[in-house]
């Protein structure tokens, strides 16, 4: 069985490489290619090398979620199904330009999305964020829900603004922990079909829980020094997070099993899950490791930034997260 596991997890990393990388990196530069001409026909800035950048990110994050949850519903994702996950790899970049800033409110940000193009001539940011998501709503099998979900997502990032006023109890930092990343996965979920079932959906959202706290943990000394309080960078002792963190990830392992797929694709969903989320113990070990040799006390003011830094290109901690992946599947 183990020998089993281990053969899944390796496929599964394979499969997400493949995907996240290949494909991806396609997709991303015929976007960033169709972006271009038109913003050259408008008479606005060319993309910037940054945006670039997170527009190949967002579109890679997109495909690897596709891949998740193709493969959990035994299906092949279609061409239409491709083509928004790519446009809202893009959409998502300008998305959090204009209301990470506080440019737009919440209801502002999407009656602009549901406006007219012609208010936005002179607006270079603001059209790209409404052709993107126009993009999106043609392409999806679903527009209302996939607005349903966009404005779950935009609502989660205006309310963690708050996360910048510090002072947060741990019981409102997880509150916020968990819609922003519940939130951002089901909106990817919910590009593909067919329609989660609401026993999906409270998976789906744990799902995007603990991924948030991989990218907290792992985000824990750009996040201090940005003055963004998490969960993690004003914690004095990492070892009860991590804890949590394997008490959550456990509690999805039962929540899966308990949804209505075979079981076949359920073990190859589950194994391409871990292949991301098992980063996050890693990430956890080195930290704590790290809080050890500070007397036991977590003091993230104290480190240099490339000591927190947890580089998942080198293979001691790939083989870590492989080793985690195989344990927990």
């Amino acid at each position: 069985m183990q020998l089993k596991k281990s053969y899944l997890v390796l496929k599964a990393m394979v499969q997400l490489l493949m995907a996240a990388f290949f494909p991806a990196k396609k997709g991303a530069a015929a976007t960033i290619a169709l972006l271009e001409e038109l913003l050259a026909a408008r008479g606005f800035a060319s993309l910037s090398k940054q945006e670039r950048k997170r527009i190949w990110f967002y579109v890679a994050q997109g495909a690897i979620t596709g891949l998740w949850f193709s493969t959990l519903h035994s299906r092949k994702l279609t061409e239409a199904e491709q083509r928004a996950k790519r446009f809202v790899g893009a959409f998502t970049v300008f998305q959090d330009d204009l209301t990470d800033d506080a440019v737009y409110s919440y209801s502002n940000f999407l009656e602009l999305m549901e406006g007219k193009e012609k208010r936005l001539a002179h607006h270079r940011e603001e059209w790209l964020a409404w052709y993107t998501y126009q993009q999106v709503q043609i392409a999806v099998a679903d527009p209302q829900l996939f607005k349903q979900t966009s404005a779950l997502v935009e609502k989660a990032q205006h309310d963690s603004r708050v996360q910048l006023s510090g002072n947060l109890t741990n019981e409102r930092l997880m509150e916020i922990t968990a819609q922003k990343g519940g939130t951002a996965t089901l909106f990817y979920r919910c590009l593909v079909s067919p329609v989660p079932s609401p026993e999906e959906e409270r998976f789906v959202l744990g799902c995007g829980e603990l991924l948030q706290w991989c990218n907290d943990i792992f985000d824990v000394h750009k996040d201090y020094h940005g003055g963004v309080q998490t969960l993690f960078n004003h914690s004095r002792d990492l070892v009860p997070w991590r804890k949590a963190f394997v008490e959550k990830l456990l509690v999805l392992r039962s929540s899966l099993q308990q949804l209505p797929f075979r079981p076949a694709p359920v073990l190859a969903f589950w194994c391409q899950y871990l292949a991301i989320a098992t980063r996050g113990l890693v990430c956890f070990d080195q930290l704590i490791a790290l809080q050890q040799r500070s007397g036991g006390v977590f003091d993230i003011a104290r480190y240099e930034r490339k000591e927190t830094i947890c580089d998942m290109e080198q293979f001691g901690n790939l083989w870590k997260s492989f080793r985690y992946a195989v344990q927990f599947a």
